[in-house]
């Protein structure tokens, strides 16, 4: 495989994580090898087996957004929009459901405002997640062992939203940055790492 390095900040205390690591055979073999557009972003499933391919054509308010199946090395249209592209300002990435049925994927729309769109993959539509008081939800990622519910800050606020409703209940206040493991929410406040 290819190397892969990067130079890297680490805080105490705070958890530094890394995504679309993709280490490449140094060498492809043949029936491995497939024709695919331009890929801006590439995202891994927790279903090793997808992963999804997402453009944004330079110059044009457009996202499409293809799932690539390893195994079989075909790809398919999951979703497609001419009036928003990948938010690559936020630092976010496009994040699975657990299950591997949906995708939040962070945008900014026609006006140049940041919203997260949650793209159902069975049906292949897309819906925007709820904002109150006009302000969006950023560093949105999946619940902790569902993938009925999501969570994300919204100014200093943690959220849990769930998926079907859209209701949203707080976590927590003046919350700075959260990270989850399998069983637990861990916060960085003002006072401290909770």
């Amino acid at each position: 495989y290819q190397s892969w390095t990067q130079e890297v900040r680490i805080t105490s205390g705070i958890a530094t994580e890394f995504w679309n690591i993709l280490l490449s055979p140094s060498t492809v073999p043949a029936n491995l090898t497939t024709t695919l557009p331009r890929v801006e972003r590439v995202f891994l499933s927790p279903d090793t087996d997808l992963v999804a391919l997402l453009r944004t054509p330079e110059g044009s308010n457009t996202i499409e957004v293809d799932i690539l199946r390893l195994s079989t090395n075909r790809t398919t249209p999951a979703y497609r929009s001419t009036n928003m592209k990948f938010d690559a300002n936020r630092d976010e990435n496009t994040e699975w459901s657990g299950d591997a049925t949906y995708l939040s994927i962070p945008v900014l729309n026609a006006e140049g405002e940041s919203e997260t769109m949650l793209v159902n993959l069975a049906t292949n539509t897309a819906e925007t997640l709820a904002t109150e008081k006009g302000l969006p939800h950023t560093d949105v990622r999946w619940g902790l062992d569902d993938s009925d519910s999501l969570l994300s800050l919204q100014n200093d606020s943690l959220l849990r939203t769930d998926r079907e409703t859209r209701a949203s209940a707080t976590l927590g206040r003046d919350i700075l940055d959260y990270d989850i493991s399998q069983n637990a929410i861990y916060t960085v406040t003002t006072v401290g790492l909770n």
